[in-house]
């Protein structure tokens, strides 16, 4: 499943890059910038980070890890897929996925529910992602320009939307929790959220 949704993110990544035309990049330039960036990201993403830090710490690399790799590439690509150089793409690959790999582990230490990993992967990849425009953005950034103007807009934007959102993720959540409650009890997850909420069995595994 995880990879099959790995080569679904790909697909969708290659198409969005050919609607990214920007006024200046015609869909077929766009289209190729964002293969060559995406693929180049993954790979380097998937590889040299995800798993070699798999390694080290658990022993072993995994499937798993590689699709976060792979998605935690993607995720940090998709807002400066069409203002990098494939050279600088490949830079934020290696930062993506040692930033993001590092970042998962935050739920164990501060003890928060994320099962998909959305704030180690979506939340920090998509915010480095923001930044790194702001500094290697191509004509934009400050090493070309060496103005600190863009990274300036860069980040009010990538803080100022993190923060709205979490403003209103916490109040839906807080009406829900008020409401109709946000999560089972523990007891009846460990029976069963099928057996108990919905009074079937999600899976039949008796041995025919």
């Amino acid at each position: 499943m995880s990879t099959s949704r790995r080569g679904l993110l790909t697909t969708g990544a290659l198409a969005t890059g050919a609607l990214m035309i920007g006024g200046r990049l015609r869909p077929a330039h766009a289209a190729t910038l964002a293969e060559i960036k995406a693929r180049k990201f993954m790979v380097v993403a998937t590889e040299d980070d995800f798993k070699p830090f798999e390694f080290i710490k658990d022993g072993k690399p995994t499937s798993i890890g590689a699709a976060s790799g792979a998605v935690a590439g993607l995720v940090a690509i998709t807002p400066a897929c069409n203002i990098l150089t494939p050279g600088w793409a490949i830079v934020l690959g290696i930062l993506a996925g040692s930033v993001c790999a590092l970042a998962i582990d935050l739920k164990f230490k501060l003890g928060f529910d994320d099962s998909l990993d959305v704030v180690g992967i979506h939340l920090v990849g998509g915010l480095l992602g923001t930044l790194y425009i702001g500094i290697f953005g191509s004509g934009i950034g400050l090493i070309d320009t060496g103005s600190f103007k863009q990274l300036t807009v860069q980040a009010i934007a990538g803080f100022g939307i993190g923060i709205y959102s979490f403003g209103l993720a916490w109040i839906i959540g807080t009406v829900i929790q008020k409401t109709m409650g946000f999560r089972i009890t523990n007891e009846d997850e460990v029976a069963g959220v099928d057996t108990i909420v919905h009074g079937e069995e999600g899976y039949a595994l008796e041995t025919v």
